[in-house]
């Protein structure tokens, strides 16, 4: 008797997926950044700063939008060009900014 009395408390969602179609409606997109000359030298600068195992905080193009990701380097592969943070492969070329111990704002 007990467990029919608690499913008359459950939530129900009369329109499934309503909500997060919604959400993705709202959602703005924004263009991917190209950089100039010097800002892409900036960056690549701090890249080659980046090691295996350091704490960073990425900043990154994904599904149209501009994300930060933090969490340790587990990766780097620069033949395909892919940072991983964790078990996240990033492309170089949507990385806008990255952060970190080592890694000084110039």
């Amino acid at each position: 008797m007990e467990n029919n009395r608690a499913v008359q408390f459950t939530p129900f969602a009369a329109l499934r997926g309503y909500y997060e179609m919604i959400r993705e409606k709202e959602r703005v997109r924004v263009p991917h950044h190209h950089f100039a000359e010097d800002a892409a030298e900036l960056l690549s600068r701090k890249m080659e700063k980046v090691e295996r195992g350091m704490m960073l905080s990425v900043i990154h193009y994904s599904d149209g939008e501009y994300i930060k990701t933090t969490g340790l380097v587990s990766k780097i592969d620069t033949v395909a060009r892919i940072l991983t943070i964790v078990k996240l492969p990033i492309a170089f070329d949507d990385i806008y900014d990255i952060e970190g111990e080592k890694i000084e704002k110039e």
